[in-house]
């Protein structure tokens, strides 16, 4: 019994100074670095093309919502101006295509 114990202490004690050797080589060796990603973008010819794409299609996206932002607006105007007379059938084809 006092064998295992003896044993099972040596091991513990090996794990114990195999950790803190890696703990002291990994402090001697180990370096960090922080990377500014926004300066990266601005910067770099790769970054810069990059950000150009990101702005370009932000742009197109914009003009879309823009344009369907302005027929919603139409069909709105339509469907209020013509309400009296339109039937109950054209009525709901306007709402339906504000709606879509």
């Amino acid at each position: 019994m006092r064998h295992r114990h003896m044993r099972a202490l040596a091991l513990a004690v090996l794990f114990a100074a195999s950790g803190l050797a890696a703990l002291a080589f990994a402090q001697e060796t180990g370096k960090l670095g922080t990377i500014n990603s926004q300066e990266v973008l601005e910067k770099s010819a790769e970054g810069k093309k990059a950000l150009a794409q990101l702005q370009a299609a932000d742009k197109r996206f914009s003009d879309d919502i823009t344009q369907l932002d302005e027929q919603i607006k139409q069909l709105q105007n339509r469907l209020t101006a013509q309400r009296l007379t339109l039937t109950a059938e054209a009525a709901a084809g306007i709402q339906a295509e504000i709606a879509y």
